[in-house]
């Protein structure tokens, strides 16, 4: 069980080993970088957890993968596109909506497969 929580400029997530009642949470972000995080579990390998998250400006932070069931994450997005921003080919600054109408979901059969949503949208 997964779970993400942000409180005041802080990012945390957080998991459960026995049906939420116990907790073990990490900060993940902060500051300037944390905004919101959004989360998705695949069916494909349950292992498997993606975090989606925004800046405080609504633009993306970052894409980030575990594949120990959130022991630990990687980054996964790379480059400069603003994939949260208001044009859908990814130009213009870092900003967007992500602070308000973020998604993501991963494909039940396809564990690489991630889909994300925000005020534009793309194949993660």
């Amino acid at each position: 069980m997964y779970g993400t929580e942000d409180f005041i400029g802080t990012q945390y997530f957080a998991s459960s080993g026995n049906s939420g009642e116990t907790w073990s949470d990490f900060q993940f972000g902060s500051g300037a970088d944390a905004s919101r995080t959004e989360l998705a579990v695949t069916a494909a390998d349950p292992n498997i957890v993606y975090l989606l998250t925004a800046n405080a400006a609504g633009g993306l932070n970052g894409v980030y993968k575990s594949v120990n069931s959130g022991v630990s994450f990687t980054k996964v997005n790379l480059g400069s596109l603003s994939m949260l921003g208001y044009e859908a080919n990814g130009s213009g600054p870092n900003t967007g909506q992500g602070t308000y109408d973020l998604c993501i979901a991963a494909s039940p059969t396809n564990a690489n497969t991630v889909l994300s949503e925000a005020l534009t949208h793309g194949n993660l």
